[in-house]
């Protein structure tokens, strides 16, 4: 399997983000800006470098963390499709959900609306064919 440099970078830099050292880095940044701010006595200079830093820092974090939102929601929508296609009673017409419109979504939901004695009779023929197989 092809490795993905960028997808391996991105996880890197999310994951590093995230740790305890990339916190730390932050605050190490905002500390080095607050001594260079007091020695420039927090000039129009000191000012514009944090903005500029911060703008630009911020604009690439939410390209990265939307890429590892992403590929987590993937990762959830296959693995839960796996799960409907290996139960006997799941409906395989529901793998692939995900890419039907909201209001299809929402027909679907209110099929599953179902009132409570429906429910219990689908709780029976549940566990009766959990009884007829050996």
């Amino acid at each position: 399997m092809k490795k993905d440099f960028w997808g391996t970078v991105t996880s890197k830099v999310i994951s590093w983000t995230g740790s305890t050292a990339g916190i730390m880095a932050a605050n190490g940044l905002m500390i080095a800006w607050l001594i260079y701010g007091y020695f420039e006595h927090f000039s129009e200079e000191s000012q514009m470098i944090l903005n500029t830093v911060t703008s630009i820092i911020t604009f690439v974090m939410l390209f990265l963390i939307q890429k590892g939102q992403n590929k987590a929601d993937k990762a959830t929508q296959l693995k839960l499709d796996e799960i409907i296609y290996a139960l006997e009673t799941g409906n395989n017409k529901r793998l692939g959900i995900e890419k039907l419109t909201e209001e299809e979504l929402d027909q679907i939901k209110e099929e599953y609306n179902l009132e409570e004695d429906e429910v219990d009779e689908i709780k029976e023929d549940i566990e009766e064919q959990k009884t007829v197989k050996p």
